[in-house]
């Protein structure tokens, strides 16, 4: 059943064109509710705590990269 799961997820992230954007945003919102699911006042502060943009994110990823190399 898992296995079925996990090839329907594949086929429906590529059938929609899921770019990393998206797949960013989607982790970001998966953040979100399992903020939500915490008691308060741990939810809020979770929610407040700071985050990086997408465009943050890339940055700081190529950095990374370019000085491994």
């Amino acid at each position: 059943m898992k296995f079925c799961s996990l090839i329907f997820l594949f086929f429906s992230l590529v059938l929609t064109g899921c770019t990393q954007k998206n797949l960013y945003n989607s982790i970001e919102g998966h953040h979100r509710h399992q903020c939500k699911m915490l008691p308060p006042p741990l939810d809020q502060e979770c929610l407040e705590a700071p985050k990086k943009s997408y465009e943050d994110y890339l940055r700081e990823r190529e950095e990374i990269l370019r000085d491994a190399q």
